[in-house]
């Protein structure tokens, strides 16, 4: 896990809840800057035997699988000071059980989460089917905050116009999430659940 999960001795609501669910397990910490999508893609096409190179396909923008797949070959390199050969290490990617794999670019030209003409229009299969009536539906209009902070703290090594409008847009983001913190505890007051009980505690 992240070094920043447990720093000053307090564990995060995450790192305590797997702790406690696996007690007889030691959970290893690694330096936040290591969780690197981008450096995790890298490895899986230099590491990959040819024969599953397609897995690059299905992990390409799982950030979170690509940024621990980063965070544990390094934390291997660091600790048992080894490296692997290139093209030697069999990759395969295994999601939730009773599911369709859809890769983006299909997605994409079937519409399924964006209009491929207006991405501000609903006119999508998600459009049409985000109607939810329950509580969890706060969360609807989250973004991935984890994703936008990695992002706000990318530093360019050649500042243009180009990413002077990206750096714009993710402190635009950033507002709207913080927007969207008062709704969030509103939604989970009252929940039963211990995880939701205390993520609400700690947006007071």
């Amino acid at each position: 896990m992240p070094s920043t999960a447990c720093e000053g001795g307090q564990g995060t609501r995450l790192f305590n809840l797997i702790s406690e669910e696996f007690p007889d397990i030691n959970l290893s910490t690694v330096q936040r800057k290591y969780f690197n999508e981008g450096k995790g893609l890298q490895y899986i096409k230099d590491l990959c035997v040819p024969e599953f190179n397609t897995v690059e396909m299905e992990v390409a923008n799982k950030y979170y699988c690509l940024a621990a797949t980063a965070a544990l070959l390094k934390y291997v390199e660091f600790i048992q000071n080894i490296v692997y050969a290139p093209s030697s290490v069999k990759v395969v990617f295994r999601g939730s059980e009773q599911t369709a794999m859809i890769d983006v670019s299909t997605a994409r030209n079937l519409e399924l989460i964006t209009n491929a003409r207006d991405l501000s229009s609903t006119q999508c299969l998600f459009g049409i089917l985000n109607y939810t009536k329950t509580v969890g539906g706060a969360l609807k209009r989250f973004l991935d905050v984890d994703h936008l902070l990695a992002l706000c703290i990318q530093l360019p090594k050649v500042e243009t116009v180009k990413t002077a409008e990206s750096k714009i847009t993710h402190v635009i983001y950033l507002k709207h999430v913080l927007e969207l913190v008062d709704p969030l505890r509103t939604a989970l007051e009252g929940s039963e659940n211990p995880l939701l009980r205390g993520y609400c505690d700690e947006t007071g």
